[in-house]
C-alpha cells in the first residue's frame, strides 16, 4: 500500500472519466424545469468519501456506490470500456463495470455542464481490509482505502445497547459460498449459542480461513471471528442474500413495552426503584439516547451511583438519574420544587467530579468498552416527573439549561411511540 507508483500508475489528465469517491446511498438524477422554462437536475450523494472502514469482512461491494464523473465531450471514448475495481496488493479483481449506455445530462440552458455525474454499484466482494485501486481498461482512474475497526467486545453493556436497538438482532446466520463448486461455510452469531444446528459454526469457532472444494474461493475469516456480533445491532448487513434473522423485538413486543411503561407512568403509586427495574429489562425504553454502551447503577463517586450511564455513538458518556414519575417539578407559585432541585444537585455533583478528575471519574464507572480519550464530551441527564399544562413555561425554561439536559416520562414515552411507528413503516 505504500509503494512508490511507477510512471504507468499515475492517474492520467485526458481521461474520460474522474473517480469522486464511494458513498452508501445514492439516488437517480432527477430533471426539473425552473419558472423560466430552464432545465436542471439533482441527484442525492451521501457520504461521499475515499476512505471508509468497517468492522467485518468479507462483504459485498454491492454495499456501496463508485461515484465518478464523465467528461460530457469525451462519451464516445468510453464505448466498449471497462472500468475495473482490484485489490491493490496483492493483484486481486473485485469487479468490473461495463462503460456503456451513459447520457450526457447539461445544467440546463443557462448552465450547461461539462461533466455528468454518474453513481454505479460495484459487483463483487471486498475480502479484506486495505487499499483498492479503479482501472479504465489499463489507465489508472484512482484508489480509495477500506481500513477495518475492531468492534467492541460483547459485554453485558454492549449486549444492553444492542437490545436499545429496536431493529437488532437476537440471532444471526449467513453463509459464505464458492460460486463456481458451491461450497459453502455456515457461520453463526447471537446473544448466545442457542437456536443454531451442529453445522453451523459459532464464529467465535472460526479458523483463519475458508476454502472451497475446488481451492476457487480462499476467504479470510479472522474478521468475522472478531467482529461478527457488531451485526446484532442493525445495520443493512453485507450478508443479505444468504442470511437469516431473528429480532430481538417483534413490532406487538415493542408496542407492549410501551404500554407497560405508560402503566407505571399513569400509576401514582409507583415508586422509582419499580421504573428503574423495568428499564433494565426492557432497554429498548433508553432508545432515545442512542447507546453504544449502557451500563445498570455505575459509580459516579464513592457516595453516588448513577441509575444509567450510556457511551453513545458520539462517544459522549451520559450520566442518567431517574426520578418518580409523580415527582413534583413545580410550586404552586411556579418556583422550583425542592424535589427536582435535589435531582438536578445530585446530576451537577457528577459532573463537577468529572472535571475535577475526567480520567479518574471514567476509570471509576468500569464501563468496559470506553475508550477514555475518546470520550467527547460527559453529560448529565435528568428523566422525571409528567408534561402538564400548567407546566408550559417554566418547562420550557428547564429544556433550555445548558448544564445538563431535562425530560419527563411524557417526553419518553412520545419518541418510544414515533420510533415504534417508524419501525411498522419499514
Amino acid at each position: 500500500m505504500d509503494q512508490q507508483l511507477t510512471k504507468e500508475d499515475e492517474i492520467k489528465e485526458n481521461l474520460p472519466v474522474y473517480f469522486l469517491g464511494l458513498c452508501s446511498k445514492y439516488s437517480e438524477p432527477k430533471i426539473g424545469f425552473t419558472s423560466n422554462g430552464d432545465s436542471f437536475h439533482r441527484q442525492d450523494i451521501i457520504g461521499l468519501r475515499t476512505i471508509t472502514a468497517e468492522s467485518v469482512f468479507p462483504f459485498s461491494s454491492e454495499n456501496y456506490y463508485i461515484v465518478f464523473l464523465i467528461d460530457n465531450y469525451l462519451l464516445n471514448d468510453l464505448v466498449g470500456k471497462k472500468m475495473k475495481v482490484v485489490f491493490s496488493n496483492p493483484n486481486e479483481d473485485i469487479g468490473t463495470i461495463e462503460m456503456t449506455g451513459f447520457e450526457a445530462i447539461g445544467g440546463g440552458t443557462k448552465f450547461p455542464t461539462r461533466h455528468t455525474l454518474i453513481a454505479s454499484r460495484i459487483p463483487g466482494v471486498f475480502k479484506r481490509p486495505g487499499e483498492y485501486s479503479i482501472y479504465l481498461d489499463d489507465s489508472l482512474v484512482g484508489r480509495f482505502l477500506i481500513s477495518y475497526i475492531k468492534a467492541l467486545p460483547l459485554t453485558e453493556e454492549r449486549l444492553q445497547a444492542i437490545k436499545s436497538d429496536p431493529l437488532s438482532a437476537k440471532y444471526l446466520k449467513f453463509e459464505l459460498r464458492c460460486t463456481k463448486c458451491n461450497d459453502f461455510i455456515s457461520i453463526g452469531a447471537g446473544i448466545d449459542k442457542k437456536g443454531f444446528s451442529d453445522n453451523t459454526v459459532w464464529y467465535e469457532d472460526l479458523s483463519d480461513e475458508f476454502k472451497c472444494k475446488c481451492g476457487e474461493a480462499l476467504i479470510p475469516l479472522n474478521y468475522i471471528r472478531e467482529s461478527a456480533h457488531q451485526l446484532l445491532g442493525y445495520k443493512e448487513s453485507p450478508f443479505s442474500n444468504d442470511e437469516s434473522i431473528e429480532r430481538n423485538y417483534t413490532h406487538s413486543k415493542l408496542e407492549e413495552i410501551y404500554r407497560g411503561l405508560k402503566k407505571l407512568v399513569e400509576n401514582e403509586s409507583t415508586v422509582e426503584e419499580k421504573i428503574q427495574k423495568y428499564i433494565e429489562d426492557n432497554p429498548f425504553v433508553l432508545n432515545l439516547f442512542n447507546p453504544k454502551l449502557l451500563g445498570f447503577k455505575a459509580s459516579a463517586t464513592t457516595k453516588h451511583k448513577t441509575d444509567f450511564v450510556i457511551y453513545n455513538h458520539r462517544n459522549e458518556l451520559l450520566l442518567i438519574e431517574i426520578e418518580r414519575a409523580n415527582l413534583a417539578l413545580f410550586t404552586k407559585d411556579n418556583s422550583q420544587h425542592s424535589e427536582l432541585t435535589h435531582a438536578i444537585n445530585q446530576v451537577e455533583d457528577w459532573l463537577l467530579e468529572s472535571r475535577r478528575n475526567r480520567y479518574g471519574f471514567i476509570n471509576d464507572l468500569q464501563i468496559k468498552g470506553i475508550s477514555i480519550d475518546d470520550v467527547t464530551a460527559i453529560k448529565g441527564i435528568i428523566i422525571a416527573g409528567r408534561t402538564k399544562e400548567e407546566y408550559a413555561d417554566q418547562l420550557e425554561k428547564l429544556y433550555a439549561r445548558t448544564g445538563y439536559q431535562f425530560f419527563t416520562y411524557d417526553d419518553l414515552l412520545k419518541h418510544l411511540m414515533e420510533t415504534i411507528e417508524k419501525v411498522k413503516n419499514l
